[in-house]
């Protein structure tokens, strides 16, 4: 944020705001990775017959919920997307920056460095 800092933010009751707005983000982003992933699993949309029909056993659902790979493709899509994990551990929450595409260069200009 150019020019603002904490305390101009405080003063003017903005930082409790955004701090819930970044909750709000978080929540919403974890949410989010939770479908997608299941999507990917191909585990059923929750409360919905088939998803019953699996799940009937709650000790099935708590170790699919919690299965390495699930926790794997769930942080592999957060990485793709270029996000942070909320659920990671903190050491694991990173940001990735999406891969830059290389300019194209003139095969006829020539390299300085």
């Amino acid at each position: 944020m150019t020019g603002h800092t904490t305390r101009d933010l405080a003063a003017t009751g903005e930082e409790a705001a955004i701090s819930q707005a970044a909750e709000m983000v978080r929540e919403k982003l974890d949410l989010l990775l939770d479908r997608v992933t299941d999507t990917v699993l191909g585990i059923p949309a929750p409360g919905t017959p088939q998803w019953r029909n699996r799940f009937h056993n709650p000790d099935e659902l708590t170790r699919v919920l919690r299965s390495a790979r699930r926790v794997e493709l769930r942080a592999l899509i957060a990485e793709r997307a270029g996000v942070a994990d909320p659920a990671a551990a903190p050491q694991q929450r990173r940001v990735h920056s999406l891969p830059r595409r290389r300019a194209r260069t003139d095969p006829a200009q020539l390299s300085i460095f």
